[in-house]
């Protein structure tokens, strides 16, 4: 017979002793994520950032909106609402767009996880590697002069890149071989252009660090938690909760070392910013990934996109990856072929236009189903996206009607969301 001694030493551990050891661990997480956030935000002047339709926003103002965003995410109340958007989108009125719910510190560890650790790689190569390997394709093949045979840019391309994020897309346009271009970056949150500020900085600062001095590239590498706070739901191990990655990864290290990007950012609502007569023709290519779909209206981003893109006989490109997760609020909710009926009314040719049969995560491979067969699953439900892809030319001929003001293309969109409301 067992002796209560025995059953004490080889029984399972009981939930409650797990949970009390999960909640140390949990706390002694968020708070390094908490330094690691703080960190980011800390250490940037907010002047040097380009900020469009935010006259009264303050530096003060951006970092208390952090940290009171910061403190709620702690408890598990909308937390996979707030994870599981469209490229961090969250419930809110139409006059708030993609900002409401994406100015959050769980939002912040979560792009970082995504976009600038090895972690996030193989999702960022199917979605953003794929992006890039189109416009360097268009670039080489279509928009290249050749100056004495010479097949040398007379010019460097101008490249927006809207719903920015932390920046790691623009980066790795910027920083591209082969690609001359002048990136501009766009977001509407200022907390994000403020952290992708400071993780662009922390990039080139390590360039400083010789490929001798690993120990010192090693101490310069900072760690955080991005899976501390997943819903606790369809969990298949609760330590695996606890797994840490570090950042800045070695590819960016690398980029950053071989060109020095030419690469700005700017603060600011899309339709706001952009619909500018000044923004007219400015731009060679544009570079969506996951944003499309956090349009009110589409017919907006659209007629905005074709506002942008210069008319020449090369023809400039609007290159895009992506779901449809249309945004809570969209007055329009299309689906792809209808999305793809939008464009083609709009004047673009498609050069592309496909959806991916292969599932990505937004984060990280293990979102979408584990990728290694060694590795054990976290989750008993995998949550995944099949990216719309394409790439939209629009063309000059030589002789270009004058458009309709961008101003009536706006109303006229909104006439169009508020019929389909029966308004």
């Amino acid at each position: 017979q067992t002796t209560p001694k025995e059953t004490s030493s080889t029984a399972p551990s009981l939930l409650s002793t797990n949970l009390e050891k999960n909640r140390a661990l949990l706390a002694d997480c968020l708070e390094k994520n908490s330094v690691v956030v703080e960190e980011l935000l800390q250490s940037i002047v907010f002047d040097d950032i380009i900020v469009t339709s935010a006259p009264g926003l303050a530096k003060e103002e951006v970092t208390d909106t952090v940290t009171s965003e910061k403190k709620g995410s702690n408890g598990d109340e909308d937390v996979e609402k707030d994870y599981w958007g469209s490229g961090g989108v969250a419930d809110g009125d139409i006059n708030s767009k993609e900002s409401e719910g994406y100015d959050s510190a769980l939002q912040v560890i979560t792009h970082v996880a995504r976009d600038w650790t090895d972690g996030g790689h193989q999702c960022r190569q199917m979605t953003n590697g794929w992006l890039l390997k189109e416009l360097l394709s268009w670039h080489e093949n279509t928009f290249k002069r050749k100056i004495n045979g010479g097949g040398v840019d007379q010019d460097g391309i101008s490249i927006l890149v809207p719903g920015a994020g932390l920046g790691r897309l623009a980066f790795d346009i910027a920083t591209a071989t082969g690609l001359k271009g002048v990136v501009e970056a766009n977001d509407s949150s200022a907390i994000m252009a403020v952290a992708a500020r400071s993780m662009l900085a922390n990039v080139l600062a390590m360039n400083d660090k010789s490929d001798n001095d690993s120990d010192k590239k090693t101490s310069s590498l900072t760690t955080i938690y991005p899976f501390v706070l997943d819903p606790k739901t369809n969990e298949v191990d609760s330590r695996l909760r606890f797994d840490s990655v570090v950042f800045p990864d070695d590819l960016a290290i690398e980029a950053a070392r071989r060109t020095l990007p030419n690469l700005s950012y700017t603060v600011g609502d899309f339709i706001a910013t952009y619909s500018s007569p000044a923004k007219r023709g400015k731009f060679d290519a544009i570079a969506t990934s996951f944003f499309v779909d956090t349009a009110a209206n589409v017919y907006e981003y659209v007629a905005i996109m074709k506002h942008l893109l210069r008319s020449s006989p090369e023809g400039s490109v609007w290159i895009n990856v992506g779901p449809i997760q249309w945004h809570p609020c969209a007055l329009l909710r299309p689906t792809v072929d209808e999305f793809r009926d939008i464009l083609t009314a709009s004047g673009f040719e498609l050069l592309k236009w496909e959806v991916s049969t292969e599932a990505v995560g937004y984060r990280h491979p293990d979102d979408a189903g584990t990728m290694d067969p060694s590795s054990p699953p976290r989750k008993t439900r995998c949550e995944s996206y099949r990216p719309l892809r394409f790439v939209a030319v629009k063309k000059c001929d030589g002789y270009e009607d004058e458009p309709l003001p961008l101003h009536m293309a706006i109303d006229y969109c909104e006439y169009l969301g508020r019929l389909a409301w029966g308004k």
